[in-house]
């Protein structure tokens, strides 16, 4: 806290771990809110680790969840040596600064509250208020342990490598809980066999002041009463009051086995709500991918098995000597203590594959999900068949309900162990690369063996950056889920909206099937789109059409709306509710979208169930209805609705709010009553992030025969947006902000809206620009393209963008030689010219480019060498010391060397470096 009070004194913001975290906490709201902060500070960010026993002991030492995700996002740690350990491998190359003399050390038999009596003592000494003073100097005069003037200020003789220091550092006592330590309300959610485990953490965690909730002392069942549950929905939302409520979720099969495990609605439920989790891993198990992200603790050997003589039933009671060790993790876990993610394994993966989050629209689309029993039904008969396609096909027109029937799929059926929802609207959904990626992450967290094989493989930090879509395919998941058992069913891959990506991509995934384990299958869903389904043809039997004039769609619509108007027709007879929905159903024609817009219509008053005449006709009617309800006044729509329609019709991705007003220049008032006209035509995220309620809106905006007085002109948004973007790049520059230094990593953890929108400018403003083909926004559009195209910073932000989304693929030239290189070089000669390729000889990746100073004939060749810490340096690891550079993976050194002007104009690949996948690969 010394340290900490100067920090500050000197007008410093500081984040203290212990002072912040929550339990049950996710990647996204804890661990990387600190963080983050850092990577926003850019070259100011510091990572000050004090080094304790408790800090760094293996494999539950509270820092080294935090020190594996600093490492991945590149931060500059600052080791603080406080007492003997043993650092982590991954920091290994770094010096660190002792204060050990200036600290006293805790005899075994010392009670605390004398320690902290010398401690405190110590605190007021000479030696170390200087010890302290130094290590300020270091925070503020370096910007990393490895700069040059690092070991003059600190003192030779108080640096050294963080090299193993002793032998490793005994087990430190779990601290005793204090009544009270956590402000946050819990409710566990667990099945019968793991009763009395949870009332044993009940009577334990209430004791020591946590607030529990009594529903926690039942199981959940198959079949519950209605009053059960209805007492959970209400436990739930007194957990949901303070904002900081946690679901404890115990992981069995029969807790979160699909499709029939008792705990997956409540996981829903809780996901609607906002709660956080806590998972407990009682029993090996696939964790449902709708939370597989969130960090769980191990308490498997907890539950001992016990057969009863008389009944011969078996049991679940509780070893007592485990429980006492992992209650005090929990404890710990529950206080923000500790991480439970021990190895850092999972902060590794995050960082390198950029999962997406579909969490929020999985439990969008199941919410009042019924019926659909016909398309499940032949869903599961493809499971069922031994030897069947490998291939199933879901495809439907738009509003014909498909996504909502996937994510039905997704939460209920045990075999799918990975998922993707591509989307129109969400830009970097689309991206193929990033899909396979996100489906490798959630693999690793389904398949203990996968996730063994890829960590034990050649390492992801070389894998992920320089292989090409074809080869990250077969590198990580063919070749991995080839190489493990044959599991005891099958595995099934799930992409929804394979229509979105680039063309070629389905073909790509499915090339040479017969390279993928026999156990392995793949659904698809996609629009009615004929050159998806004349590439899959070959594979599969065909699509299951979700066709809205079947009588099963119909069928399906009535239960929907028999379910989702029960508010409404409570106080009507039976047949007068047949009527209603009878009627409706025939006006939806079988499409659910329809069906769902007239429920949030009827939900607003905006139609009425005793005018039924009034109902449109179709989609279209329907929209233009809402529209008419929604604007009475057209001069009010086309003055002022009209221009922010033309925006977010016009945006490649979905806008942040605060971006949203900006580019409208609209202020706090006028964007709370626009959004208010909205309605339910468009909805704001938790995140803060505005999107319409299903993209067909704004396809109907753009069709100037549907919309009528209605239609937007995106033309009108693009310009508008444009214009924005060049302007707040301006501002931004002339404010001291250097776009090639942002922060470009590719990850769905919370940000602010100020990166987001930096982020835009980077990689949409010339696409804006080039849409503008009216003469009223030509002759602007190409002043405003020319200062883009020429601005160097501005393209140094390209290309490192781009590096982050595509990799280095595009100029790494696989293993060719020293002399192909240079024939390379020499056909591209100009200063800065580079390509990245792989020494055979030397077992190491290499750099090959012209220097800056042009010698003809003469180039420069680079190894980048892989140290045992995981990190890279242009230097051997014999010769890496104190001063030496370090970077975390080759694509921070890639844009180390471009940020710095010494590589400028990559040689691009030409032709199959990157191999097809083929059966002799």
């Amino acid at each position: 806290m010394a340290i900490k009070t100067q920090l500050q004194e000197r007008g410093h913001y500081v984040w203290v771990d212990h002072e912040q975290l929550t339990p049950g906490c996710d990647w996204e709201t804890d661990i990387s809110n600190g963080l983050n902060r850092v990577k926003e500070a850019q070259e100011h960010g510091r990572v000050l680790l004090l080094m304790t026993p408790h800090a760094l002991r293996r494999p539950d030492g509270y820092c080294l969840n935090e020190i594996a995700r600093a490492i991945t996002l590149r931060l500059s740690i600052f080791p603080i040596f406080l007492a003997a350990c043993e650092p982590p491998a991954s920091i290994s190359h770094l010096p660190y600064f002792d204060m050990r003399s200036v600290v006293p050390t805790r005899d075994d038999e010392e009670s605390l509250d004398a320690w902290n009596a010398r401690l405190d003592t110590v605190v007021h000494s000479a030696a170390f208020r200087d010890s302290v003073t130094r290590c300020l100097s270091l925070l503020e005069l370096c910007d990393s342990m490895l700069a040059y003037p690092m070991a003059a200020i600190a003192g030779v003789d108080n640096v050294g490598l963080c090299l193993p220091q002793s032998l490793p550092s005994p087990p430190v006592a779990a601290l005793k809980p204090e009544a009270g330590a956590a402000n946050s309300r819990f409710v566990f959610s667990f099945g019968e066999k793991c009763t009395e485990l949870a009332r044993r953490l009940y009577t334990d965690l209430t004791a020591a002041g946590f607030a529990i909730h009594d529903v926690s002392l039942q199981p959940l069942r198959p079949r519950m009463a209605a009053e059960h549950e209805d007492a959970r929905r209400k436990a739930l939302d007194w957990a949901q009051e303070e904002k900081n409520g946690k679901l404890v979720l115990f992981i069995t099969p029969g807790s979160v086995g699909r499709p029939h495990g008792v705990c997956l609605n409540e996981i829903s439920l809780a996901m609607s709500k906002g709660l956080g989790f806590v998972p407990l891993m009682l029993r090996p198990c696939e964790i449902p991918l709708s939370i597989c992200r969130i960090q769980w603790l191990d308490m498997c050997d907890v539950c001992a098995v016990h057969r009863h003589e008389a009944s011969n039933e078996i049991a679940w009671g509780l070893h007592e000597a485990r429980y006492k060790t992992r209650y005090h993790q929990l404890l710990s876990a529950l206080d923000g203590q500790i991480g439970l993610d021990h190895d850092g394994q999972q902060a590794r993966l995050f960082s390198l594959l950029s999962p997406f989050s579909f969490q929020s629209q999985i439990s969008k689309l199941t919410q009042l999900f019924v019926a659909r029993e016909w398309v499940l039904a032949k869903y599961d008969a493809w499971v069922q068949t031994p030897n069947g396609s490998r291939i199933f096909v879901m495809s439907g027109v738009i509003g014909s309900g498909k996504s909502a029937i996937m994510a039905q799929i997704i939460q209920n059926r045990p075999e799918i162990a990975a998922f993707h929802l591509a989307s129109h609207e969400e830009d970097q959904t689309q991206s193929a690369r990033r899909c396979v990626l996100s489906l490798v992450y959630q693999l690793s967290t389904q398949l203990p063996e996968y996730a063994n094989v890829i960590n034990s493989q050649e390492p992801l930090e070389e894998i992920v950056p320089v292989k090409s879509l074809v080869d990250l395919i077969h590198a990580l998941l063919i070749a991995p889920l080839s190489a493990i058992a044959h599991p005891a069913s099958i595995l099934v891959l799930l992409i929804d909206g394979i229509d979105c990506f680039e063309p070629g991509f389905v073909a790509t995934l499915t090339a040479h099937m017969d390279l993928w384990p026999s156990w392995v299958r793949f659904v698809f869903g996609t629009r009615e789109d004929p050159s998806v389904l004349q590439t899959l043809q070959a594979y599969m039997p065909p699509a299951v059409s979700l066709d809205p004039s079947l009588p099963d769609s119909k069928l399906d619509i009535k239960a929907y709306l028999h379910l989702a108007l029960t508010p409404q027709l409570t106080s009507e007879s039976q047949s007068k509710r047949n009527e209603i929905v009878d009627f409706i159903a025939a006006r939806s024609e079988g499409l659910f979208l329809y069906a769902r817009h007239l429920v949030n219509a009827i939900a607003v008053g905006q139609l009425q169930l005793n005018q039924l005449d009034a109902f449109p006709t179709s989609m279209g009617g329907c929209l233009q209805h809402c529209f008419d309800a929604q604007f009475p006044s057209i001069e009010y729509y086309k003055k002022t609705i009209r221009p922010v329609l033309e925006v977010l019709c016009a945006a490649n991705e979905p806008l942040p709010l605060s971006m949203f007003r900006s580019i409208l220049a609209l202020a706090v008032y006028e964007q709370q009553d626009i959004l208010a006209w909205f309605g339910s035509l468009f909805y704001i995220t938790d995140s803060d992030i505005i999107k319409p309620f299903h993209s067909s809106v704004l396809d109907w905006l753009q069709d100037a025969k549907s919309a009528g007085p209605y239609f937007v002109d995106a033309e009108n948004g693009h310009y508008a947006i444009g214009v924005w973007c060049y302007n707040e790049y301006q501002r931004s520059v002339k404010t001291g902000v250097d776009f090639s230094k942002l922060d470009f990593d590719l990850e769905t953890a919370r940000e602010t809206a100020t990166r987001r929108a930096r982020i835009y400018i980077v990689r949409h403003a010339r696409q804006h620009l080039e849409q503008l083909i009216d003469e009223t926004h030509f002759l602007a559009a190409m002043d405003m393209m020319m200062f883009f195209n020429t601005d160097d910073t501005f393209l140094l932000a390209q290309r490192l963008l781009s590096i982050r989304e595509i990799g280095l693929q595009s100029f790494f030239h696989g293993k060719i030689s020293r002399d192909q290189a240079q024939a390379l070089l020499k056909r591209n000669a100009q200063p800065g010219a580079f390509l990245i390729r792989y020494s055979s000889a030397q077992k190491a990746y290499c750099v090959s480019f012209v220097p800056a100073r042009m010698t003809p004939g003469v180039y420069q060749h680079n190894l980048i060498y892989h140290l045992n810490s995981g990190a890279y340096s242009l230097a051997p690891p014999h010769e890496v010391h104190a001063t030496t550079e370090i970077f975390s993976d080759l694509v921070s050194f890639v844009e180390a060397f471009q940020r710095r002007g010494i590589l400028k104009a990559p040689i691009r690949c030409v032709g199959t470096i990157n191999r097809s996948i083929s059966k002799s690969a």
